[in-house]
This record gives C-alpha cells, structure tokens and sequence, in this order.
C-alpha cells in the first residue's frame, strides 16, 4: 500500500519558530488518524541557502522541503519586462511558477493544507499568493484546506471582502482555529465548509535541550518576547519610540517584581527587521539589567516549547511564543494586534483580560496585569490544564474529520 502524501504549502522558515510548530502540530495530528504518512512542505524561504538549511536541519524522516518560487523581478530589457507582465496579469502562469514545486507531486496527495496561520488576512497586504495557492490546488481537482488558520477581517476593503467571500466558500474545508474566525466566516457567509481546529502548535511535543541543565532557576522566572513588529501598532508612525518604550517595559517588570527575566526570541528571520533576537539585545545591550538575560536564537520550536513550559509566567507578542505557554499551562499574557490573539484568548479563558491591545503597551498597565497574574497564577494554572485537554480533543476529532474528508468526493 502506497503512503498517504500530505503537501504543507504556504508557511514561512523555520527561523519563524511558529512556523514550524505549525509543521510538527500538524504531522502529529495527520499521524493520528493515517498509517504512515509522507510530507511535502512548500514554504517561502527569502534565500536558497535558508532553503539548504532548512532541509540539512530536518531530523523527521517523513518531511521534504521545496521553496515557493518567489515573484520575478527579472531586468529592465525588454524580454524581462515581457515576462515580468506576463506573470503579474496571467494567473495560470503566476499559479504555476510560483508552486511549481509541488506539481510533480499533487497528483498522489491525499490533500493540500494551507498551513500558514494567519495568511488570509490584510496583516501583511493582499493575500494574492495564498488565493493562487487555492485556485491552483481546486483547478487541478484536489482538496485545498486552509488549516488551523485566523481568516480576516476584510472589512475595511468591502469589494475585497466580497471576492473573498465567494472564494472562500469554494474552497474544499476551513479549520478555523479560534472563535472570532468562525463568527467572521459566518458574517460573511462563510459557514457549511467550516470546521474547528486549534492552532496546530498547541498539540507539538516539547523537546528538553541539551543545556537543560543551565536553565534550573525557570520555575522563578518571567519569560518576555518582544518583536519589532509589534512597533508598527504601538507607535505608528514613530517605530524607534517602541524599542525606547520596550527597554522601560523591562526595566518596570525587573524593579517591580523582582524575578529573574529571560527574553525569548521566538522569529529571527534572515531580514534583520523581522528578528526578535535582534531587536531584544538592542532593549538590554545599553542599559543591562541586574537578572535579565535573553536566550540564543539557536533554540528548535519544541526546545522553545520546553524552555517556556518551566516558566512561572510568560508575556509575548509572538502568537506561537504564546501558544507555546498556553499549551504548557504556563500563565500567559499576549501583546496583540490582531485577530488571531484575540480569538485564541477568548477560546483559552472566556475573556480578554490578559490579552492587551497595542495602545495598553505601557508599563503601568502591564504591571497591573503581571500582579493580577502573579496574584491567580494557580487558579490560571488548573483552568489551562482544564482547556489543554478539550484543545487535544478537538484536535484528534479533526484529524478524523480531514479523514473523512479525504476519502470523500468532495
């Protein structure tokens, strides 16, 4: 009997911590329910050399990886400029260049899940590669689900929501993986093809380090991921005032509560304005902190995952930073700007309290929040334990469901 084959498109690098917890999630629940199943992992890599890397590193002998193909550039010559048109206004031939990697193989696939979290959205600008990714699976006769994903909003351009709309009801299946997702969906018509499904980092197994030795005080610490990103929606228009305002976040935590820090890099990406490494040495390299350290961004997701889980608290702007807490029942707050916080809160606590929005990012209102976590850290706890375990059942209940939904027609 032939191995069940399950193509993996959409994500970014590993160097994005999260987008590989995504990966090993989303294997482990696929192993649930399919004997010995086979990857193909199609992500965009902003380098070959990160690509090489990407598969010199892989230690899970049933993942392969290709590159996304990215958009061409070509020259100024005429041909070039030719070609460049040709493939901006020709969907077939964007379509197939740009997954064109994944052609041999689309034939055997059991089906294609687009695995990239929150790419169905305006966060990062028109969803066009995702959309393409869609056409280019459903044209060809195969299943196309969007998996574990946070889907809009499009609100704010109505023919675009429109459009989506309707694309999205033609798609094969939707696992949404939090509730404002699913009521977003449904506002827009969105509801017969759509289904549940935790972010799939939630299930991925912690892996203890080699230096696990070296991390003996984690149970008295408070764990910290800033990213630079989040600059954009603290102080729009004015990106250099967040770090200022990150080192005095710090500074307030460490003079406040007295417990030792660890700053997490959880995304250090080969373009330096999408390092959390980067961005978290520049907070403690000119004033250093007595107890403040931050962790090598040398860590896999699951070592993350481990290093986090013997926290004593956790705050983050990094989705799967989070989730890796959450998941761990460590007592997490988030730093958002986005649906996909929002709805993951809400679905982990039945509120929004230890989730701040972007204008809440100041020390004060932080403090407030760390000391009401401090103060019900072991009520947090009990009731993490209690979600973690109905999460895992509505993941293995949808690997069942993709189960069906491969051996039916549809």
């Amino acid at each position: 009997m032939s191995r069940p084959l399950f193509i993996l498109a959409g994500n970014g690098s590993y160097l994005n911590r999260g987008c590989e917890a995504i990966v090993r999630g989303t294997v482990d629940i696929i192993r649930m329910r399919f004997q010995n199943p086979r990857f193909l992992v199609c992500s965009y890599f902003l380098s070959d050399a990160a690509l090489s890397a990407q598969r010199k590193n892989e230690f899970d002998k049933d993942i392969t990886h290709v590159g996304m193909v990215p958009p061409y550039t070509g020259g100024k010559s005429i041909p070039s400029r030719i070609k460049r048109r040709l493939l901006e206004h020709i969907p077939f031939l964007r379509r197939r260049r740009t997954y064109r990697h994944i052609l041999p193989e689309l034939s055997e696939a059991q089906a294609v899940l687009s695995v990239g979290g929150d790419n169905y959205s305006l966060d990062y600008g028109t969803p066009r590669m995702f959309t393409d990714l869609d056409d280019l699976i459903l044209s060809k006769g195969k299943k196309l689900v969007i998996w574990g994903a946070s889907v809009g909003p499009f609100h704010s351009r109505p023919d675009y929501e429109t459009y989506m709309a309707a694309h999205l009801s033609n798609v094969t299946a939707i696992y949404a993986r939090e509730s404002y997702t699913r009521a977003y969906l449904a506002k827009i018509g969105v509801f017969s093809n759509v289904y549940d499904l935790a972010d799939p980092a939630f299930i991925m197994k912690p892996v203890e380090p080699a230096q696990s030795p070296a991390f003996a005080r984690l149970g008295e610490t408070i764990g910290l991921n800033f990213s630079q990103l989040m600059g954009r929606y603290v102080c729009p228009g004015n990106e250099d005032r967040w770090l200022i305002l990150a080192k005095e976040i710090v500074a307030r935590i460490k003079n406040e509560f007295g417990l030792p820090i660890l700053l997490i890099p959880h995304v250090c990406e080969e373009d330096p304005n999408n390092n959390d490494y980067l961005f978290m040495k520049a907070i403690i390299q000119d004033s250093p902190l007595e107890d403040v350290s931050i962790l090598n961004p040398d860590y896999s997701s699951q070592e993350l995952k481990w290093i986090i889980s013997k926290l004593r608290l956790f705050a983050g702007a990094r989705t799967h930073a989070t989730i890796a807490a959450l998941s761990s029942c460590v007592p997490t707050i988030s730093f958002s700007y986005s649906l996909k916080a929002l709805g993951i809160n809400q679905d982990v606590f039945s509120n929004l309290d230890y989730c701040l929005k972007p204008g809440e990012l100041n020390p004060d209102r932080i403090c407030a929040v760390f000391s009401s976590v401090l103060r019900d850290e072991n009520e947090i706890r009990e009731q993490l334990v209690s979600r973690m375990s109905e999460i895992y059942q509505t993941s293995e209940r949808a690997g069942g469901f993709l189960k069906e939904l491969c051996g039916s027609g549809r």
